[in-house]
């Protein structure tokens, strides 16, 4: 009967696990967390459910388990934990995240767990954490190289056009290195590129398109850019088939 409970709670949408968030035991779902040999998969989950239920002295417990007491490493499936804290933090959480997990000893997993759970606000809790404070903090995560690319398929996903400087920069640096090793990087940059130069107006219906004022500048200086590599580095222009899928028209 509990692998059956826990199979319909694992495959329950958020709105759900939302929804019901009065039914959750505080204490039950901390003794739950704390248990060193628990399964990644609940581990997330029950630390979601303890944002959602939780008060605020539950915030500093569920950052307290973040990390393993044994290893020392961030706990494998910790996300939940994370969302949960933010849940009850909001932004100012985000701030003592970003010192905790962006700042040297800290490892690229604690970093991309900050990075899914900065997409799972934006998708779901953009009202808790904004849009634009969720993209900034995204922005930090480009220096890890393990992580840049995947940070830019985010950015493009969220339509953050206003990277579009910063990964102007880090595309001119990467060619100054002459790496192989920063071509998919590269590639992954021009395809934002190409995906902000059509950023610059929204559909308003029947209506004609509406100028953005911020987005049709952005989507300026994509073209600007996208038009030099074409006349000084065309082979970039030339690479593989697609690295990530851009936002939807």
């Amino acid at each position: 009967i509990a692998g059956d409970a826990w199979a319909d709670c694992g495959l329950a949408a958020y709105v759900d696990v939302k929804l019901c968030c009065k039914l959750y035991s505080p204490t039950r779902l901390r003794s739950w967390i704390a248990y060193p040999n628990i399964g990644s998969e609940r581990l997330g989950l029950y630390g979601l459910m303890l944002g959602l239920c939780g008060q605020p002295a539950d915030a500093e417990f569920l950052r307290s388990q973040l990390i393993s007491s044994e290893t020392g490493e961030f706990r494998f499936g910790a996300e939940g934990l994370l969302a949960g804290y933010l849940l009850l933090t909001g932004e100012s959480g985000l701030v003592a995240t970003e010192r905790q997990f962006l700042q040297p000893p800290s490892s690229t997993t604690s970093r991309h767990a900050l990075l899914q759970t900065l997409d799972f606000f934006h998708t779901y809790e953009p009202e808790l954490i904004p849009r634009s404070r969720i993209c900034l903090s995204a922005r930090k995560l480009l220096d890890d190289p393990v992580l840049a690319e995947m940070t830019i398929m985010s950015l493009s996903r969220w339509q953050d056009w206003e990277s579009m400087q910063i990964l102007e920069q880090f595309f001119n640096d990467s060619l100054q290195t002459e790496d192989k090793d920063s071509e998919p990087l590269q590639r992954c940059i021009l395809q934002f590129a190409q995906h902000c130069s059509r950023a610059g107006f929204v559909g308003v219906g029947p209506e004609l398109p509406q100028v953005d004022p911020v987005g049709a500048e952005c989507s300026r200086r994509a073209e600007r850019f996208l038009k030099r590599v074409s006349a000084d580095r065309p082979e970039r222009l030339r690479a593989p088939s697609a690295v990530f899928q851009g936002p939807s028209p």
